[in-house]
């Protein structure tokens, strides 16, 4: 049984049986160019074309039966169709035109064009659109000014300003529109045609003779009527957009741009304030929620939260203690821990309310009998703070040194085991 042999081949590739002629193109199978078929393992007297060429390797001689073509067919029947694949050329590279992500994001390739757009605009039609301009807010403040009865007190003018409005951005729109290569020196009848072909063909071709054609004496002796003016009007308007568009586009982009920077910094700025105060919250959660006793305690709700709570909605303190002498507020940590720091704010909502907590110590205990001062404070305060350096301890007590109320708005103590 035959063989198939497929190796890459620098001419066109041919169709060779060795077992017989070579077919015709007509009837030649398809196959991919630059692979060579080859039917090996049949005894043929009839040499390859390598070898009628004198190819290296070969001496120029027909195989004879039983050589090496029976020793390629005996290797080929085995393994069957046998592929030489080695100086086939690779596989084309395909690289993706679309944009990514950051050229939607920040919209480079289309703000390349618009600038070289703009930079494309003459300085004739960039004066054009410049006059054009003026004219339109000339006309829209004079739509502003009312006769007696509350009309428009100047239409001729007005209308006269938006037809010199609506020339010069005709003018400009022959160049940005690309309708000619070059501004010309006046609009005419026909250039008036194919600038309202090209912006807007639903503009009525008839302004060009009942309006932008006459002179403006006529424009006087005969004024449009309000409904006309305000064709005008809108017409003036769209023009001057429609010349301007590239730079008001680019400017678009820009604002576009802003608004996708500020979005997200103001949506993570948002997240990481979220983020800071609720761990805040929760850090400030932690540091007032050991429960409390006090020497003794007004009655509710003068006398304040119920332990651990330091927040209470009647007053703006959680405890109060009559007047006494050393009166204090005691906090259980629960386990003996090392207390790291403390925050006092004192009650502000009364004019004495600051000096009566001092002097304060601050003293810690193991078994709530014996206690050892850490911290002293003779000045008045609103908030009062102190680091401690290797305390430890599972009681702590704020303690004033004289016959006084005392009273807290918040106690922070930040202690770990």
């Amino acid at each position: 049984m035959a063989a198939l042999s497929i190796r890459p081949e620098g001419s066109p590739s041919t169709l060779v049986h060795s077992g017989g002629r070579e077919p015709s193109d007509a009837g030649r199978p398809w196959r991919p160019a630059g692979v060579r078929l080859s039917l090996t393992g049949v005894s043929s007297n009839e040499p390859t074309p390598e070898q009628q060429m004198g190819a290296p390797g070969t001496s120029g001689e027909a195989p004879q039966p039983g050589g090496a073509s029976e020793g390629a067919g005996t290797e080929n029947s085995a393994t069957g169709a046998k592929a030489t694949t080695d100086s086939l050329p690779a596989a084309p590279v395909i690289v993706s035109s679309k944009p990514g992500w950051f050229d939607w994001f920040w919209q480079g390739t289309r703000a390349r064009k618009l600038e070289d757009r703009l930079t494309r605009i003459s300085a004739r039609a960039k004066l054009c659109i410049t006059r054009a301009q003026i004219s339109l807010e000339g006309a829209e403040e004079l739509v502003q000014l009312r006769d007696e009865s509350g009309e428009v007190a100047a239409i001729p003018l007005v209308a006269e300003l938006l037809r010199e409005s609506v020339h010069w951005s005709g003018l400009a729109l022959v160049e940005v529109e690309g309708i000619r290569t070059e501004v010309p020196l006046e609009l005419n009848g026909p250039l008036w045609d194919e600038v309202r072909a090209k912006v807007d063909p639903t503009v009525s071709g008839e302004l060009w003779t009942t309006w932008l054609a006459k002179s403006y004496s006529h424009t006087w002796e005969d004024p449009p009527s309000k409904e006309r003016l305000a064709e005008y009007l809108a017409l003036a308007n769209e023009w001057v957009k429609r010349a301007k568009a590239p730079a008001l586009e680019l400017d678009a982009l820009w604002f576009k741009r802003i608004l996708r920077l500020i979005f997200p910094l103001l949506g993570c700025a948002a997240i990481a304030g979220g983020l800071a105060y609720s761990s805040h919250r929760s850090a400030v959660a932690a540091e007032t929620g050991y429960p409390f006793r006090t020497s003794s305690v007004l009655a509710r709700p003068e006398g304040g939260c119920v332990s651990p709570s330091q927040e209470c909605d009647e007053v703006r303190y959680f405890f109060h203690t009559h007047e006494e002498s050393s009166p204090w507020i005691e906090f259980d940590l629960g386990a003996p821990m090392t207390i790291k720091r403390f925050l006092i704010a004192n009650r502000n909502d009364c004019a004495d309310c600051a000096i009566r907590a001092v002097p304060l110590v601050v003293e810690v205990s193991d078994d709530q009998k014996e206690w050892r001062v850490v911290a002293k404070r003779k000045e008045n305060f609103d908030d009062w703070g102190t680091k401690l350096t290797e305390i430890k301890a599972r009681w702590i007590r704020f303690r004033s040194t004289k016959r006084t109320f005392l009273h807290f708005r918040q106690v922070r103590i930040q202690a770990a085991p």
